[in-house]
């Protein structure tokens, strides 16, 4: 991390080295924010209901007919659907989202990315080099020791505690603001 000043400016120049650790963090972003692994996890709960639905079902049919045997069928399948749907919602679910993540990062795995916050933010590897503006930033927030930017469905990461105090409350600061006047432009259109 360093900080210059340039034409008066403040300035934070930080580097962000692909890990377990940072896919682990971003996983667990995405699973925070993401509107659609919300609704699969109310789809999922529809699931379960609807498996315990049929379980029931099956043990009453069965207690009144208990020779039929397609009633054991249905209440096997009500058990696997439900046993499949918990398993799924606690942990298959975050093993499938840490899976794309990987699978999107392998590309940039050993690429190192240099980020340099000033009138813009400026993201370099060996590869790439790209630039926008602070009004780009959909949201941001933080998690554990990371404080995180979301533009364009990206997810920008940056750990804290690699980082200098004084940059850390500037990019807040800053961040602070962009939301401020977001919420005064909304405030005046209505």
């Amino acid at each position: 991390m360093r900080r210059r000043m340039r034409k008066g400016e403040y300035m934070v120049v930080c580097k962000i080295t692909p890990s377990e650790e940072l896919y682990q963090v971003m996983a667990k972003i995405y699973m925070r924010e993401a509107k659609g692994f919300k609704r699969r996890k109310t789809k999922l709960l529809f699931l379960c209901m609807v498996s315990l639905y049929l379980i029931v079902l099956s043990v009453f049919n069965i207690m009144l007919n208990p020779t039929e045997m397609t009633r054991y069928a249905f209440m096997a399948i009500g058990i696997f659907t439900l046993l499949y749907g918990v398993w799924f919602y606690f942990v298959g679910a975050k093993k499938q989202v840490l899976a794309a993540i990987k699978k999107a990062g392998r590309s940039t795995e050993h690429l190192e990315r240099t980020v340099t916050f000033d009138e813009d933010i400026h993201i370099q590897t060996d590869r790439t080099d790209s630039r926008f503006s602070w009004d780009m930033i959909e949201q941001w927030g933080e998690i554990e020791q990371y404080l995180y930017l979301q533009y364009n469905n990206s997810i920008l990461p940056l750990d804290t505690t690699k980082m200098a105090t004084e940059d850390v409350n500037w990019l807040k600061e800053k961040l602070g603001s962009l939301n401020k006047n977001e919420t005064q432009e909304k405030g005046s259109i209505r």
